[in-house]
């Protein structure tokens, strides 16, 4: 479900951004608990645009195959299966999705999908709080740490992160600039995308392990692959662990004092 879920997901998001070419895009989730059912949440979600809205008399077809609306824009063209394919989608999940729109005023597509909630969650009083990391003690040293990703939001999010608690921080948008830095700079601890164009994660972790320093250094591959063989390549290629995507701010963290103590 979670991968269904997930298409959902950026079939309403792409499809709202694709006919708002002014404005705004929300997207607001929440869960509610069944009154009959202990072991159930009701999720809801919706998107919602400030784009050019849907006439009353179409709304009954939008959910229909190759179905498309000329709303007098430059937009990009498509295929018409999007929300189709997230009805089908929703409906696979015993759970419902409609569409609220006036012309002028924006479209609202709402999703409500039963979720059944895990043993685990339904027996565990409640889960241990997190210490929330603030800074670093003061007998630590200034960690130099390479975040390397192509993507700039992924980047954006490790390196405010770390400089928050006092770390150096330096990014690197490629494989590389990864090597050219770590070169000059000599990191103690490099967080590495694995999926780059131009040259890989893979192939950059291999590479550093053959430049002076390089036995030395940490590397944590930050990936979103859950496949074993896959992460068996990556530790295969140099990595010392791997974070998964999305991951928590203590993930990371915790990651760090395995690695640099």
């Amino acid at each position: 479900d979670a991968g269904k879920m997930r298409q959902v997901l950026i079939n309403l998001l792409v499809n709202a951004v694709k006919f708002t070419e002014t404005g705004d895009v929300w997207l607001r989730a929440l869960s509610q608990p069944v009154a009959d059912g202990p072991d159930m949440l009701m999720l809801q979600l919706e998107v919602q645009d400030s784009g050019p809205g849907i006439p009353q008399d179409r709304l009954d077809k939008v959910f229909e195959t190759f179905v498309q609306f000329d709303y007098g824009q430059d937009t990009e063209s498509g295929t018409g299966l999007g929300l189709a394919i997230s009805k089908s989608l929703v409906e696979m999940m015993d759970g419902e999705i409609v569409v609220e729109s006036e012309p002028g005023q924006g479209t609202l597509l709402k999703v409500t999908i039963p979720f059944q909630l895990p043993e685990a969650v339904l027996a565990a009083p409640g889960e241990e709080p997190v210490a929330k990391v603030i800074g670093m003690q003061t007998d630590q040293p200034e960690w130099r740490i390479l975040v390397v990703d192509d993507n700039f939001d992924n980047r954006l999010l490790l390196s405010s992160m770390l400089s928050q608690i006092g770390c150096n921080v330096r990014e690197a948008q490629n494989g590389g600039e990864a090597i050219s830095i770590f070169e000059e700079w000599q990191p103690h601890l490099i967080w590495m995308d694995m999926r780059m164009p131009v040259q890989d994660g893979y192939a950059t972790t291999r590479k550093i392990r053959t430049l002076p320093g390089g036995e030395a250094i940490r590397i944590v591959a930050v990936t979103a692959s859950v496949l074993l063989e896959q992460q068996e390549e990556i530790l295969a290629a140099g990595c010392d662990e791997l974070i998964r995507k999305p991951f928590q701010d203590h993930e990371i963290f915790d990651s760090m004092a395995r690695q640099l103590g």
